[in-house]
């Protein structure tokens, strides 16, 4: 039977491709708008918490819950951002090590404030280790430090067991440092420094040169960290880039960025913590860090968010976070109320930025090359975890060495 010139068995083809194209319409539209509603409806009641407790409960469950179950993709399920990482050849198990540093460094300084957290950070140390106390899944990439460094600062940990993970770790360092040299992101890229390097591997090498008796690395530490100030810093505004190339002298990235600015912050506040107070190069460290400070404060918000150069670009929760311990720090050295004023607006800014769920929203995904960021906010685990490590210290974490079962390794071992 024909129908306007067309078969019945064309015509049933027809329809059904028709079909499919109309569910794969339905299908592509409910892609693209299922996750502007999920923001929409995650921020309706952003930052409507009682009190203070409160937004606290809040983001302690949240990372408990995700240090119990990490999936890949915490931030917005974007599609245009998922294929960006696909295209990218973005090491989602990389990704998940990093969110990972960040909830542990955050979990264990909550002990006495919530045992739940903290007994969550230790049974995720405890699934990284072998009964030997080496790494299951062997760390090779220069930004894995950081989570050796989260493993090693956690109290309680017992130095002994997990010093072969750590020597493991330190020696890697090492060998992409080469003799007197210091640390490349990327061993491809042997020219190329970037501020996260500095925020990633300081903290653990100096960590593992208190904690182990090896001042070789704390030496290394601050070798990274003086060839950063002199030839990552802007020259007049102080401020570092993403990072620059040895060979042309070039930077990388803008200067002042909230990433690189929260990245150096990092890495100066916590190796300070583990240098010898007799140490001379503690004085020259705690100038530079004074007047980073000091810039800082000229481009903080009115609002307590930490701007990102260019500023026209997207600000930032999880770089506000780190910021303000690192003006906390400065404060409690100086008690300049300048850094004070800093700290409070921002802590009044991440509440006001945290989802019911405990999120922290308004965030840049944390697996962006340098230089580049997303034209979009995203509630992240980085951000989480920052938002939990500012409460923790602002509210009175007290500083001190690593220590073994109660004492330092160095007293454990008389």
């Amino acid at each position: 039977m024909m129908i306007g010139g067309i078969g019945l068995h064309e015509q049933q083809l027809l329809i059904a491709v028709l079909i499919l194209l109309l569910v794969f319409c339905l299908l592509a539209g409910e892609a693209l708008a299922l996750p502007a509603a999920r923001r929409w409806i995650g921020r309706r009641t952003i930052g409507a918490f009682s009190d203070a407790a409160s937004w606290r409960g809040a983001m302690e469950r949240k990372a408990a819950a995700l240090l119990h179950h990490m999936p890949v993709f915490p931030e917005e399920d974007m599609p245009a951002f998922f294929f960006t990482l696909e295209r990218n050849g973005v090491d989602h198990e990389k990704m998940l090590r990093r969110r990972a540093a960040k909830l542990l460094l955050a979990a264990g300084l909550y002990a006495d404030r919530n045992p739940a957290l903290f007994d969550a950070g230790r049974e995720y140390i405890a699934s990284l280790l072998t009964q030997n106390g080496e790494w299951k899944i062997p760390l090779e990439h220069t930004d894995d430090a950081l989570l050796a460094y989260a493993v090693l600062s956690f109290p309680g940990t017992d130095l002994y067991l997990v010093r072969p993970a750590m020597e493991q770790t330190a020696r890697l360092l090492q060998s992409l440092a080469g003799e007197g040299d210091t640390i490349p992101s990327d061993s491809r890229n042997p020219d190329i420094r970037l501020a996260q390097t500095v925020g990633d591997v300081c903290p653990f090498l100096s960590a593992y040169a208190a904690a182990y008796g090896e001042p070789f690395y704390l030496n290394l530490a601050m070798r990274q960290i003086n060839e950063y100030l002199l030839n990552g810093m802007h020259p007049v505004q102080g401020l570092p880039a993403q990072g620059f190339d040895r060979n042309s002298g070039l930077p990388i990235g803008a200067f002042g960025w909230s990433g690189a600015c929260a990245a150096v912050a990092f890495g100066m506040m916590e190796t300070y913590r583990h240098l010898p107070r007799e140490d001379a190069r503690r004085v020259k460290l705690s100038i530079h860090s004074r007047l980073f400070a000091d810039r800082l404060c000229v481009l903080w918000g009115n609002d307590g968010s930490f701007p990102r150069l260019p500023s026209s670009s997207l600000l930032d929760t999880e770089a506000s976070a780190v910021l303000a311990v690192f003006l906390w720090d400065a404060y409690h050295k100086t008690q300049d109320e300048k850094y004070l004023n800093c700290v409070r607006r921002t802590m009044e800014n991440l509440r006001m930025r945290t989802r019911k769920n405990g999120l922290v929203d308004f965030a840049q995904p944390e697996s962006l090359r340098p230089g580049f960021y997303w034209d979009t906010e995203v509630p992240t685990a980085g951000a989480l975890a920052a938002a939990l490590f500012a409460v923790a210290k602002i509210e009175g974490e007290k500083e001190g060495p690593i220590r073994m079962n109660g004492g330092p390794l160095e007293e454990s071992m008389k």
